[in-house]
């Protein structure tokens, strides 16, 4: 089952339904119009269709992928994929047969290396992003997976891995100099957005109209939830080379840095995705 809104590129799921009727899939294909904001219920049919599917695929801009309807279906081990805003050129440059292995190898060694981080890591950059954080032990990697419902197979885009950073710990300087989304007035930005971070919670400290737009966007939910990190991670896709402001494809843009602010429930549709570019990164492996 595919579902779009009414700013999916349609070229996206034609060539999708496509592919999948060709090797025997039995395709369904619903549109709906597109929301004001992320994770906002989508239509009763919508969520019936994906109840139902062995396999679903996001396409929709205003993504679901932190919804009710997501968590319904991750309990009932339904195959989710969110490629949220897929574009035509996006899908070219992301979705590579050729290069999947090469990436997916580089993915696994980063992997090992990231997971040797035992004590302290730090990133900065030129734009002044300085912060340190504290990697997760293993008891606590075995508590989140307990408490967590996998997606089968993986369920995002390919070229992005975890930073293995404890959010509650992060403490220093985050300049967001890359792209921010959403709220949807924002996505490449013309002028960095510094924040700072304590224990994981940030404040917004730029004062211009792209850092009120983010200001606004993060007060009108009323809840001091919106402000924590959620996770950090990095991108290797060997096929992202500039930024868009589509925010699947620009936080697998190589050698990024990418922050995830704000616990998206069914309650508090707040999650947004933060962009720092050309990071440098330390990670302390001595226990």
């Amino acid at each position: 089952m595919i579902y779009a809104d009414t700013a999916t590129d349609p070229r996206v799921v034609q060539a999708t339904s496509a592919a999948a009727h060709n090797i025997g899939a039995k395709v369904t294909v619903l549109w709906y119009e597109t929301k004001g904001d992320i994770d906002l219920p989508p239509p009763e049919p919508v969520e019936a269709a994906v109840m139902a599917a062995d396999m679903v695929i996001e396409f929709a801009v205003a993504y679901l992928v932190h919804s009710a309807m997501w968590a319904k279906a991750r309990k009932k081990g339904i195959d989710l994929k969110c490629l949220t805003g897929m574009n035509a050129d996006m899908m070219v440059r992301t979705i590579n047969p050729e290069l999947d292995e090469k990436m997916n190898e580089f993915g696994a060694v980063y992997r090992d290396i990231v997971m040797a981080g035992k004590k302290e890591g730090r990133v900065a950059n030129a734009t002044g992003t300085d912060f340190t954080f504290r990697f997760y032990t293993a008891e606590e990697l075995e508590e989140l997976a307990k408490a967590r419902t996998p997606m089968k197979r993986g369920g995002m885009l390919g070229g992005q891995g975890n930073l293995n950073a404890n959010p509650a710990t992060i403490n220093g300087k985050i300049v967001v100099d890359g792209a921010f989304w959403p709220p949807s007035e924002l996505g490449l930005l013309k002028r960095p957005i510094e924040m700072n971070c304590k224990d994981g919670m940030i404040e917004i400290v730029s004062d211009h109209p792209e850092a009120r737009i983010a200001k606004n966007w993060f007060a009108h939910f009323n809840d001091d939830r919106v402000y924590g990190v959620l996770h950090v991670s990095t991108g290797f896709s060997p096929g992202v080379k500039r930024l868009t402001g589509d925010i699947v494809e620009d936080e697998g843009l190589f050698g990024c840095v990418e922050f995830g602010v704000g616990r998206a429930t069914p309650t508090l549709p707040c999650h947004t995705d933060c962009i720092l570019v050309n990071p440098s990164i330390w990670i302390a492996a001595n226990s």
